[in-house]
């Protein structure tokens, strides 16, 4: 049993906000995170080069998934920098923040034995760009990237043509000398950021859209497609009027759609193929969000996954890496099953992953100490006046042992001691009978069927609870995390959590527990439980 958090409800309205989450998630974003991933595994735990059937198919995500990545690294961005709570000022810190941590980390584990090029400088040096535009309007953002698929590839092929020696696109590491770092991570290396901007301005572009709108997803979709069909063969039909390039840097080289050639048909192919799979990834997280919750945890952990791959691939790369299609392909599903599971059991405790909350880090430290110096207004002890002249009278009260007769196991562990159930198991994921829902203790009406939503979290949210009077929110600091408890507001069982995170009006995501709650369907009479 966990001790009774404070309750915030009557204090300054900002007390709820600082201590909830203020990363607005939207499943399907995560769900396409995942699915870079395991393009990623794909390229670096199998051959990318065979010419058969087989293998062209098993290389489809070479140079594909880490524009992916970058795309949706850009949606991110604008998720962050419009959530409710956060705001510009917020999201620039937090940018700088993580260029400053993953520069350095990405240098360092390139150091590795794993013999795969680290995008994370890259990374740190493309926040920073997003720190730049971050208040460029919608449509210069769309343009500054338009432009970049044309000029960072003729920057990055002028540099091969004119200093070959320094654009040899290596890898950069810790090891490297600070002048050859900054030449590396911005110009000469793998990933060229002139090049490596134009996805992430897409991205940002894409975020700032509504991305739960099924004409955007639609667009996404049929647009993605289009563009990642049409730039190679486009691409290909320029290369057979100008000539096939040569072995070496030239003008013609600009047709080239091969996989990381930096040019133009493969970098518009590649974003293209982005926005398709993040079109169809929004859609079906939505549709099937109880199945694809184990690949949207693993999204939200990518970046523990993706340093977790490096080691793995450092100490057992001959246990994991094979030039045979199936074996690789095998070896793929394993890690990301494995991957996924691992995800679904952390993220069921934690709301942010190992290394994903050290991004957070000065920002989870803040909210901690604001909270402590603000200080939550105490609950009112029995019999003491609460809001709207209601007293903890009024509640209903039970022995522990009456609760434990009345409920099921797992409706006590949930409701009386603060439990919370499996993501993607509740009863009420996908449901959308319409009515009210009630408290499954003592019937108390809780939620409109017609505010709930599907947020892709593994658990049913609602926009916003029926009455104020029908819950109560507490502070709550258990698992390190601070978050916003809710509870009933007649038997003080606990239902979930509420974050700033939802969509509009209300901005609100009242994430609850299935087993907490009742359904009683249109014009069916709502029944009280009394003592």
């Amino acid at each position: 049993m966990t001790t009774p958090p404070r309750d915030v409800r009557s204090g300054p309205a900002t007390d709820a906000t600082v201590l909830a989450p203020r990363m607005r998630r939207i499943g399907g974003v995560d769900l396409a995170r995942a699915l870079a991933i395991a393009g990623m595994l794909a390229v670096h735990f199998g051959p990318t080069g065979l010419s058969d059937l087989s293998g062209r198919i098993y290389a489809l995500s070479h140079g594909r998934a880490s524009i992916l990545f970058v795309l949706v690294a850009g949606v991110g961005v604008s998720l962050m920098a419009a959530s409710r709570t956060s705001g510009l000022a917020d999201a620039r810190l937090k940018l700088a923040f993580r260029a400053a941590l993953l520069l350095p980390l990405g240098l360092l584990l390139q150091e590795l034995d794993h013999r795969v090029l680290v995008i994370l400088p890259t990374y740190g040096a493309l926040f920073l760009v997003a720190l730049a535009v971050l208040r460029l309007p919608d449509r210069a953002l769309l343009t500054l990237a338009g432009v970049l698929c044309l000029l960072g590839p003729i920057v990055f092929l002028l540099g091969m043509m004119h200093a070959p020696d320094a654009f040899d696109r290596r890898a950069i590491a810790w090891s490297d000398e600070p002048a050859r770092i900054l030449l590396g991570v911005t110009l000469s290396g793998p990933y060229p950021v002139p090049v490596w901007a134009a996805p992430l301005l897409v991205g940002m572009w894409i975020g700032r859209r509504d991305l739960r709108a099924p004409r955007l997803r639609g667009a996404l979709v049929l647009v993605g497609g289009g563009v990642a069909v049409l730039a190679p063969f486009v691409g290909s039909l320029v290369a057979a009027a100008l000539g096939e390039p040569g072995a070496g840097p030239s003008w013609r080289t600009l047709t080239l759609a091969t996989p990381h050639s930096q040019m133009p048909p493969w970098l518009l192919g590649s974003i293209g193929s982005a926005a398709f799979v993040l079109g169809l990834s929004l859609t079906i997280a939505d549709a099937f969000a109880r199945v694809t919750w184990p690949l949207v945890a693993l999204g939200q952990l990518a970046l523990t996954v993706y340093v977790g791959h490096l080691v793995v691939l450092h100490a057992a790369s001959d246990l994991v890496r094979s030039r045979d299609v199936a074996e690789a392909a095998r070896n793929v599903l394993v890690f990301v099953a494995v991957s996924a599971i691992a995800a679904t059991v952390w993220r069921a405790r934690f709301r942010r992953g190992p290394l994903e909350g050290a991004l957070d880090v000065p920002w989870l430290v803040t909210r901690a100490v604001r909270r402590r110096l603000r200080g939550a207004v105490a609950a009112p002890a029995e019999g003491e006046s609460h809001e709207g002249g209601q007293t903890m009278n009024d509640v209903l009260h039970l022995s522990d042992e009456e609760w434990r007769r009345r409920l099921t196991p797992e409706e006590y562990r949930v409701l009386r001691q603060h439990g919370t159930e499996r993501a993607g198991e509740g009863c009420f994921l996908g449901t959308k009978d319409p009515g009210t829902y009630v408290c499954a203790a003592c019937g108390n009406a809780l939620f409109a069927a017609g505010e709930k939503f599907e947020s892709g979290t593994g658990w049913p949210s609602f926009t916003q609870v029926l009455t104020d009077a029908s819950v109560r929110e507490y502070s709550d600091d258990s698992f390190g995390m601070a978050r916003v408890e809710v509870r009933c507001a007649r038997c003080d069982s606990h239902l979930g959590h509420v974050f700033p995170d939802g969509p509009p009006p209300t901005g609100l995501r009242y994430c609850m527990n299935s087993v907490a709650m009742r359904h009683v369907g249109e014009g069916q009479p709502i029944v009280l439980v009394d003592a």
